[in-house]
């Protein structure tokens, strides 16, 4: 820096000697009793600058302003002057890095990143007061001269290049791969302070040179310092460090276990990202993730699925459940069309486990004239049994999936979704119907008739009120609307159901009509609106008329 050029008798203000040869010098020295002030900062050292660095490009000695922009010579003299200015500032911060620097060069690791982080916040709150100084310089020349040189737009890019040229790059790759050790330690569970690695990437994101030796798309929201020197290595860092994991696995074709770690690695390095990066990286480094882990492997993920759920201990094992959890989340990396394959191949298996299960039946008719009457009532009676075995096979099988689902899927939206598409599938199956002998919704109905018929019996026969017994009839209705509701061609539903009431109704077989009107608000309450404006009684007698009601 420069050396002391005022004595005792001198002038101490530098507005004072804006005509000497040696201004751009005296001038270095206040700039320096600014920035690194021995004392308490004095102002009107700064009003001083400021002021006579406008004057000094500005005005000449001898014109008035009036005359000095209508004056060629004029017009010269400013640009030199500005040129000379413009030259001594780049000069002035090159000489205050280079030591910096080479201090920098000495240092390694955490010391040298501390180091850099330290350096890096002086260096910002020297470029606002340099550039707070010569605002003048920045609108009189720099602003003209932007239109034929490259980095003159502004101090503050001047000053974010001459850091990425004289400091940053002499010591960028050492300390970038300073970092990388640092999260390969954090990636091997060493305890180590995430936040400097979270700071350099910060300060990296701030350092926007206007010629960084890369274009950027404006979406990524000119990173190119940070996309350069820290996005790209740390991408590949994670990379490796995944790959070591997982690649004796695929050597050894273990499958299952390569899964496991593969979705624990992944869902490490997301939490790590999340602190080590700009959000901006974040959807390129999953791009490259999974590029290198996914894409290729994708079938054999869903295969193993596949077997997964035919393990015998499907629904018992917490292992065979966490490991379709882990392709779950895997494939939910990639996209909505791979996790839907997932949950296909996982509701097809539910389906045929449904079907697979159900008893078989044959040999019974369901014909409505010959079992309408006392005689479907009875749990003996080949149609009510069938009904009876069907409805609860159903409902029983149901719960023990949403009991599976619940249980090892942790209650997983998708699951719970696919299993529901299961069921529905499985009621308004052909093959269900095959193996039954009999429409699904005919037994369910016929079931109802059963319940309600069987409750007016047992109220018939009780001495205790009627609604000890209404409330077990309810629950057990519970059982039927699971069912009603997957039902699908709901017309036949609604011609049954109203046979069955009229048939009750007339034949004095109900209970009350509160009891059918519960009933039929339950059922009102599971299907589609659209089809229960069908559900209306055939006989237009008062009773019927009055249940619809």
């Amino acid at each position: 820096m420069a050396m002391a050029l005022y004595s005792d008798e001198k002038p101490t203000r530098l507005y004072d000697n804006i005509e000497s040869p040696n201004f751009l010098e005296l001038l270095e020295e206040k700039v320096d009793s600014i920035i690194k002030p021995s004392g308490k900062p004095n102002n009107m050292d700064y009003m001083d600058v400021q002021s006579t660095v406008k004057m000094w490009l500005g005005e000449q000695p001898g014109r008035g302003s009036n005359t000095y922009y209508a004056d060629g010579a004029g017009l010269l003299e400013q640009a030199l002057r500005g040129s000379r200015m413009y030259s001594w500032l780049v000069s002035y911060v090159m000489e205050m890095l280079k030591p910096l620097a080479d201090h920098a060069c000495q240092l390694s690791g955490e010391q040298q990143i501390q180091y850099y982080l330290q350096e890096w916040a002086t260096f910002q709150d020297v470029s606002k007061l340099l550039k707070n100084l010569f605002v003048e310089l920045e609108q009189r020349w720099m602003g003209n001269e932007s239109k034929y040189t490259r980095g003159c737009n502004s101090v503050q890019d001047t000053l974010q290049q001459l850091w990425f040229q004289f400091f940053f790059s002499r010591i960028s790759a050492q300390l970038v791969e300073s970092a990388i050790a640092l999260a390969d330690r954090r990636r091997d569970n060493s305890v180590i302070d995430d936040g400097v690695i979270a700071q350099l990437s910060r300060a990296l994101v701030e350092l926007k040179p206007e010629d960084t030796p890369e274009i950027l798309v404006p979406f990524r929201n000119n990173l190119g310092a940070y996309i350069r020197f820290y996005e790209r290595p740390y991408i590949d860092s994670a990379i490796r460090f995944v790959e070591g994991r997982t690649k004796p696995l695929l050597a050894e074709n273990n499958t299952s276990e390569y899964i496991r770690v593969l979705q624990q690695s992944l869902e490490e390095e997301d939490a790590r990202n999340a602190l080590y990066m700009h959000k901006n990286s974040l959807t390129p480094m999953k791009h490259a993730l999974n590029y290198h882990f996914l894409l290729d492997h994708e079938e054999s993920i869903r295969d193993e699925a596949k077997e997964m759920l035919a393990h015998k201990d499907f629904g018992k094992s917490s292992e065979v459940s966490k490991g379709l959890l882990c392709v779950y989340s895997l494939l939910q990396r990639l996209d909505e069309e791979a996790v839907r394959k997932l949950l296909d191949i996982f509701s097809d298996h539910v389906q045929e486990d449904f079907l697979r299960k159900c008893p078989s039946v044959s040999g019974i008719s369901l014909d409505n004239d010959t079992i309408v009457g006392k005689a479907t009532i009875r749990e003996g009676s080949n149609a009510g049994n069938l009904a009876i075995k069907a409805v609860n096979y159903l409902t029983e099988a149901r719960s023990v999936f949403i009991e599976t689902v619940n249980k090892c899927f942790d209650r997983n939206a998708g699951f719970i979704q696919a299993l529901h598409d299961a069921f529905v599938g499985t009621v308004n199956s052909a093959k269900l119907e095959a193996k039954l002998s009999a429409d699904i919704k005919h037994l369910v109905v016929l079931y109802c008739h059963y319940l309600l018929v069987r409750n007016s019996q047992l109220v018939k026969k009780l001495v205790s009120p009627a609604d000890e017994v209404e409330p077990a009839i309810e629950a057990e209705m519970h059982k039927v609307l699971a069912i009603l509701s997957a039902c699908e061609k709901r017309e036949s539903l609604c011609n049954y159901y109203k046979k069955y009431l009229a048939h009750r109704l007339v034949g004095d077989m109900s209970q009350s009509l509160d009891m059918e009107k519960t009933a039929l608000n339950m059922i009102f309450n599971t299907i589609s609106p659209v089809t229960t404006g069908m559900l209306v009684p055939a006989s237009k007698q008062d009773r019927p008329q009055e249940a619809s009601q």
